[in-house]
């Protein structure tokens, strides 16, 4: 006759414990996407405005054709961006914008 032995059961977690993860949680944070580093604050730029926006950037950037170049540029230093809870933080997505007009040019 064949006896079967339990399998051992896995240790309880408390409902506080976090798996173990070798990265620590903030390098996690600032480098979701491709934002740049931009801290997430608790009121900042809504996070799928700006990702539209870098999107037209680096589209433009790739472009050779200067009208297209010329366009973005413009309708950066028009655009505002929504203020939502848990959004980029304003100062640094600010400054990135003034620097990728500046390399529209």
């Amino acid at each position: 006759m064949r006896t079967v032995t339990p399998l051992p059961r896995p240790a309880r977690r408390s409902r506080r414990s976090r798996p173990w993860c070798p990265v620590p949680r903030s390098a996690i944070l600032t480098h979701v996407s491709d934002h740049q580093g931009f801290t997430i604050v608790l009121r900042g730029y809504d996070i799928g405005e700006v990702e539209e926006a870098m999107e037209r950037i680096r589209t433009a950037r790739a472009s050779l054709d200067p009208a297209l170049r010329a366009a973005v540029r413009q309708e950066l230093t028009s655009r505002t961006f929504r203020i939502r809870m848990r959004g980029y933080d304003r100062a640094q997505v600010d400054e990135y914008f003034r620097q990728a007009i500046d390399r529209l040019t």
